[in-house]
C-alpha cells in the first residue's frame, strides 16, 4: 500500500517562526500548515520545545516535531516529548487537524515514527492517552502499541521496537 503521508522534521527556526507569526497562514519551506492552530494548550508545548532546542542545538530529533504532510499540506504534528528517559525509551505525542481525522493519517504517522526511531538505540516507544480519547487509543492499537497500564486519568501504551527490527 502506498503511503498517504510523509514526515518533515521541523527545526527550531520553524517553531520560532510559527510562534512569532502574525500571519493567518504559517508555512515551512513553502508547505502550508493546515492543522490545529496555536492555542493556550499547544503554544506552551511549542515554546518548551524551542527552549530545549535553544539549550541543546541540533537535537530536533528529540525535542521537535515532524510535520505530517498530506496532499501537499502539513495537517498535523508528531514527535517525541523530549530526550528518552529511561534511556531505552521515548514517549511520543501527535495530533491531526480536525478536518483530516478519520483518514488513517494518525495511524500511518505513528507507524512511520516507530520505523524512524527503530534505527536509534531504543527498546520502546511509549504514549499515553486520556481515558476519554477513544480515537487516539484506536490509533495506537492499530499501529501495534499494547496497553500496559492505566491510572485514574490516563492509559499507558508501548511499542516494542524489537518487533520492527526482527522484520515483523
Amino acid at each position: 500500500m502506498a503511503s498517504k503521508i510523509r514526515l518533515i522534521l521541523l527545526y527550531c527556526k520553524d517553531l520560532q517562526d510559527w510562534c512569532n507569526s502574525s500571519a493567518p497562514v504559517w508555512s515551512v519551506n513553502g508547505i502550508e500548515y493546515d492543522g490545529e492552530q496555536l492555542d493556550a494548550i499547544l503554544r506552551p508545548v511549542i515554546e518548551k520545545k524551542i527552549e530545549n532546542l535553544t539549550r541543546e542545538p541540533g537535537m530536533e530529533m528529540w525535542y521537535s516535531y515532524y510535520g505530517i504532510i498530506y496532499e501537499g499540506k502539513i495537517v498535523g504534528l508528531i514527535g517525541p516529548k523530549g530526550r528518552h528517559d529511561p534511556p531505552d525509551q521515548v514517549e511520543i505525542g501527535y495530533g491531526i487537524g480536525e478536518k483530516y481525522r478519520n483518514l488513517g493519517l494518525a495511524t500511518e504517522s505513528v507507524r512511520a515514527i516507530c520505523w524512524l526511531y527503530a534505527g536509534e538505540d531504543l527498546r520502546l516507544i511509549t504514549a499515553r492517552t486520556d481515558h476519554s480519547n477513544i480515537a487516539s487509543q484506536r490509533v495506537l492499537s492499530k499501529a501495534g502499541f499494547q496497553q500496559v497500564s492505566q491510572d485514574q486519568n490516563e492509559v499507558f501504551w508501548q511499542f516494542d521496537l524489537k518487533s520492527l527490527r526482527q522484520g515483523r
